[in-house]
């Protein structure tokens, strides 16, 4: 059998099983003739928005979460006929991902948004008082791929609607259902258009990338593509947020828990079928346990699901041929370099399944050590100290995340902080997407955005800073400008470090000038 293609030859798009290639569903993409109706929609709906107060705004997501729960078979079924992982891995990652971003976003934006006192001298700047408000950016454009389709979204939407914005979400044409479930978990929720979804292809998120009618743009992708985005944003000085790929390395020392190590990293490099930026994709081990944990890992991964009931399956295919075709590709370029398979190291011969591999006596110069593999394979490499580990770890152009696996947790802990990346974990890896509250964040080429936490959401706003003035004179700096201005302005310099004896000759000199500054 041979594998439909994504786009038929009228144009339309087609969703397909990664399982079976069954054709699911086809779609009709948006002409990018329309882009300017749906943005001038959009930012009608955002203007009475805004206007609601929060507790308004959380009202109406407060419905949505309920929603996403009560329709959690549903939404797990899309995302697995469309994507492909299993339906218990769907509820973990994707339905309670979105479910928990909603109800942090619920708990903490109402104190996040909250204005903030901004701390006025009183002497230099006496009666006045200001604060720092949180104000919508307008129209933020959301450009997402497919390996999270549900939860990933969420994560930008969520917040970016709490903040009193509108949105014109550009889902990945390879999860086109699940990008439409998602509009319908906000129907007869938000004024109508609040919320676009736009379905189409690589031509219609170019489109919305390069509209100077976006406040801010979030782009979660490759970085090629990421590279394009940039580009475009900057062409119209619109704020933009990458969250890009990852060469994630776990490192493990030679007083790691070797059984429970093998298993999260097993867990960490194969869960999603490693189509994750912050999978693990390299292995460092020191080198007096590594035979002993290269076995447990093996065990680990042999134990892995390929196929059997899809509600429990472990690892489940890869999301569509331009992804099976990588994932092969870097495999068999590292064996025919001389790389050892340990397990796996084939296609499942379901769809675009591919067997958890792992490998060892990887050329360093191999791809697979330096490209973004997105995909069920891991090479292991065997170190003479974690400290070469760091150094290999820090040697990628990647920056998202690294974990140290070692009962030593100062030591792991300090071994983190070496390490070039946005997140350092000790004894885990990967699960903090699931964490709203906490910084999702990668430095190089991993990305420049933030999405989760506080930090993200003051992405999704501006800063306005207001300003109060009770004062009834005129300010020393005005004009016109006389000897005393001159005096005044070098005796509040000296002011700042004189002693305490000094300064108080300074005060009787300073209300001296005052009486005369207007004379």
């Amino acid at each position: 059998m041979t594998a439909p293609q994504k786009f038929t030859d009228t144009g339309r798009m087609r969703a397909i099983n990664p399982r079976t290639w069954e054709v699911l569903a086809e779609l009709e993409p948006m002409p990018t003739a329309h882009l300017t109706t749906a943005i001038t929609t959009c930012r009608h709906a955002q203007k009475l928005w805004s206007a609601q107060s929060l507790k308004s705004r959380c009202h109406a997501l407060q419905e949505v979460m309920h929603r996403v729960v009560e329709r959690g078979d549903e939404l797990a079924l899309a995302v697995r006929r469309e994507q492909g992982k299993s339906t218990a891995e769907a509820y973990f990652s994707e339905v309670m991902g979105a479910a928990t971003t909603i109800q942090t976003h619920l708990k903490y934006d109402p104190k996040w948004l909250k204005s903030k006192r901004v701390a006025i001298d009183p002497l230099s700047y006496p009666g006045k008082r200001g604060r720092v408000e949180r104000r919508p950016r307008g129209l933020i454009g959301l450009i997402t791929p497919w390996n999270y389709p549900l939860a990933l979204p969420m994560r930008t939407i969520v917040p970016a609607l709490l903040a009193g914005n509108g949105v014109l979400f550009k889902p990945s044409e390879h999860s086109m259902l699940v990008a439409e479930a998602i509009g319908d978990l906000f129907q007869d929720v938000l004024p109508e258009g609040l919320l676009q979804v736009l379905q189409g292809g690589g031509e219609l998120g170019a489109a919305l990338a390069q509209s100077p009618a976006l406040d801010a743009l979030v782009f979660t992708g490759s970085v090629t593509t990421g590279r394009e985005v940039a580009r475009a944003a900057a062409a119209n000085l619109c704020p933009l947020s990458l969250e890009l790929g990852g060469k994630d390395a776990a490192i493990v020392c030679v007083d790691a828990d070797l059984d429970r190590s093998a298993a999260g990293i097993a867990w960490a490099a194969f869960h999603n079928t490693g189509q994750n930026c912050a999978a693990v994709e390299r292995v460092y081990v020191e080198d007096s346990v590594h035979d002993a944990f290269v076995q447990r890992l093996i065990e680990a991964t042999n134990q892995l699901r390929t196929e059997g009931d899809p509600e429990l399956v472990e690892v489940g295919p890869l999301c569509n041929q331009r992804q099976f075709d990588l994932v092969q590709r870097q495999v068999e370029e590292a064996v025919a370099r001389g790389a050892r398979v340990l397990a796996g190291g084939k296609p499942t011969g379901e769809g675009w399944g591919f067997q958890p591999t792992l490998l060892a006596d990887v050329p360093d110069d191999c791809s697979i050590w330096h490209e973004e593999t997105f995909g069920p394979v891991l090479p292991i490499a065997r170190v003479h100290s974690v400290y070469e580990a760091v150094d290999r770890t820090n040697a990628s152009p990647f920056g998202l995340s690294a974990s140290i696996w070692g009962q030593d947790l100062g030591r792991a802990e300090s071994l983190g902080r070496r390490c070039e990346v946005g997140m350092a974990l000790v004894n885990n890896h990967a699960f903090t997407g699931s964490i709203a509250n906490a910084p999702w964040v990668g430095t190089k080429e991993s990305g420049t955005g933030v999405t989760g936490s506080e930090l993200a959401l003051g992405f999704l706003t501006r800063p306005q800073l207001v300003v109060l003035d009770k004062s009834r004179v005129k300010e020393v700096w005005w004009f016109p400008l006389n000897p005393a201005a001159l005096a005044l302005a070098r005796t509040l310099l000296a002011s700042l470090v004189a002693p305490i004896g000094k300064r108080i000759s300074l005060l009787v000199r300073l209300l001296g000038l005052l009486s005369r500054r207007w004379k």
